[in-house]
């Protein structure tokens, strides 16, 4: 039996992902495949985890980076100088001058008076039909014709019909 297809190993029956022939799906398979998702996951929601669920994705309205929190900064803040060594104020901006008055302007020529426009009269509505005579009442429902209760008796366990109405 040299040469036959019984020897066959389960390399031969793995997919694509390394899922064998029984289902099962072995560990680095898993990893790829949680790695591909986070891949994507990043892809598509953004660099910065922290700013997911803002809905900004880290930008103002302005389309600026807001400034760091005090829980992200690297550095210390500057410490607050003594008035002494505070940088001399800047000094006022000069008055703008007045504008200039402005010109009169000149009087505007009058329009033409527009021409007339002929509007054709809307055309009378059609008279509206008269209305259909109300159909004639249905005809009675036919009497009940009797129903025998038991076809499966003998003909001489049958009970007679009853007799016709009387006019």
């Amino acid at each position: 039996m040299a040469g036959g297809t019984q020897g066959r190993g389960p390399r031969e029956t793995e997919g694509m992902l390394g899922v064998s022939a029984n289902g099962a799906v072995p560990p680095r398979a898993v990893g790829l495949m949680v790695a591909a998702a986070l891949v994507l996951t990043f892809a598509v929601l953004g660099g910065n985890p922290l700013t997911w669920f803002e809905g900004s994705h880290g930008r103002t309205e302005e389309g600026t980076v807001p400034p760091a929190s005090s829980a992200t900064r690297t550095a210390p803040a500057e410490p607050a100088r003594s008035p002494a060594e505070a940088p001399p104020a800047p000094a006022p901006p000069p008055a703008p001058a007045p504008p200039p008055a402005p010109e009169p302007a000149p009087a505007p020529e009058p329009a033409p008076a527009p021409e007339p426009v002929y509007v054709e009269p809307a055309p009378e509505p059609p008279p509206a039909p008269e209305p259909a005579p109300a159909p004639p009442p249905p005809p009675p429902p036919p009497p009940p014709v009797p129903e025998v209760l038991v076809p499966f008796l003998p003909p001489w366990l049958v009970p007679p019909p009853p007799p016709p109405p009387a006019p």
